[in-house]
């Protein structure tokens, strides 16, 4: 279950830890730099894209879900 789990949050601490900015994940993802943002605030994210975005983070996605808790 997501609500257990601050998806926003765990990108936000993985972005820092990484030093992946909003505009690399915007590059690598093709999307606006305001979706980035809706993802940070976790108001549109989809698991498939969860999966991908802790992959291209070099991330387990338990590991990535972890970080939001």
């Amino acid at each position: 279950m997501m609500s257990r789990f601050n998806v926003g949050e765990s990108l936000r601490k993985a972005q820092k830890e990484r030093k992946v900015t909003n505009k690399s994940l915007s590059q690598e993802f093709g999307v606006s730099l305001v979706q980035v943002g809706r993802w940070r605030n976790c108001t549109d994210m989809r698991i498939g894209r969860i999966e991908a975005i802790a992959d291209y983070l070099e991330l387990d996605v338990y590991e990535f879900l972890d970080l939001g808790r």
